[in-house]
């Protein structure tokens, strides 16, 4: 039987980022995201700019590197095998840049024109291409790797998370569709398509896709006094009854394998419960307890018994989280930072 872990103390702690003018603030869906094999976090800067200063946290040493040029709000960073160019590929609200790991003080080498409008994903497809997508489409851009060139589409509906699977093909993982597609990256096909459980959230560990399953739920225009379900965003406006699109109310952490895509089981009942307003995974911790971002903190959990063994919320709410790998620190920044442009630390 495994003995339960201790329940750990949270200790919270800011961190003063750089902020140039009074009305520059975070936008909800900010982007903080770890670097691989480092203690590291990267995220853009305060700011209305649609040429935005960014800003990499080393959560160890305490060291704040500051850069140029991101083309909007971060949202995804790409981070290239061994063997493949070492610059990073990073993702804003307006385009997709190049940062040198040697010198990461700028992003060069921009692309606007051609991306889609407001992308928020970025995966590989093999060892030429590169995948954006947004939420506006089910088609995601297909970039050149050697010059970042749009050169074509190809249909994978929210399609987010890749791998090199058997036979040489990429696996695409598209909880929100509740689809995984077998991407053949040289012919620039779909060579197979399986079905998983519906969810969002999704983190790669390993071999493992941690992610928040739950249902597709249209979001609708409320009536004045009509209250809003739990975990649904509110709309308010004319036309009420109508449908404005869907989000996934979530219900349980799940775990999937990526090769069997067999559900490999969270706790002693194969999944955790987990409140509505969750988030996101956002990643593990140094023991292997798995971190989800909630709209106003996140929870810590113990993957083994399923015992939620830590909860933080920060007060005013989140416009987004991160972590480094493997790490035992939490960034957390807010739209009503106080000072602005603080960045909150809860560490364990």
């Amino acid at each position: 039987m495994t003995a339960p872990q201790r329940m750990p103390a949270l200790a919270r702690t800011t961190v003063q980022v750089p902020v140039r003018g009074g009305a520059a603030h975070w936008s909800y869906g900010t982007a903080i995201v770890g670097r691989p094999g480092t203690t590291e976090v990267l995220f853009t800067l305060p700011s209305a700019a649609s040429r935005t200063p960014w800003a990499r946290l080393d959560l160890a040493s305490g060291e704040l590197g500051s850069g140029t040029g991101m083309p909007g709000p971060l949202r995804c960073v790409h981070f290239p095998e061994a063997g493949e160019d070492p610059r990073w590929w990073v993702l804003g609200l307006h385009g997709v840049g190049r940062v040198d790991p040697e010198d990461p003080s700028a992003v060069h080498d921009v692309v606007r024109t051609g991306v889609g409008r407001y992308p928020n994903r970025l995966f590989s497809l093999g060892a030429t291409h590169l995948a954006v997508g947004t939420d506006l489409s089910s088609n995601v851009v297909l970039l050149s790797k050697a010059s970042a060139a749009p050169v074509g589409r190809l249909r994978l509906p929210k399609g987010s998370t890749s791998l090199t699977q058997a036979e040489e093909l990429m696996r695409v993982f598209a909880p929100r569709e509740g689809k995984v597609y077998d991407v053949d990256p040289v012919r620039l096909k779909v060579a197979r398509r399986h079905t998983i459980p519906c969810g969002k959230g999704e983190r790669l560990v390993g071999e493992t896709l941690f992610y928040l399953a739950g249902e597709i739920t249209p979001i609708r225009v409320l009536a004045p006094g009509e209250a809003p379900q739990p975990g649904v965003p509110v709309v308010l406006g004319h036309g009420a009854g109508t449908t404005v699109g869907s989000t996934v109310v979530p219900r349980e952490l799940v775990s999937v394998n990526v090769h069997t895509l067999q559900l490999t089981g969270i706790g002693p009942h194969g999944s955790l419960p987990v409140p509505a307003n969750a988030v996101e995974v956002l990643g593990v911790d140094r023991e292997e307890r798995v971190v989800v971002s909630t709209r106003d903190g996140f929870i810590l959990v113990d993957p083994r018994s399923g015992a939620v063994l830590a909860q933080h919320v920060e007060p005013g709410g989140l416009v987004g989280a991160g972590m480094a790998h493997g790490s035992n620190t939490v960034v957390l920044a807010t739209a009503t930072s106080k000072p602005l442009g603080a960045l909150a630390l809860v560490s364990w």
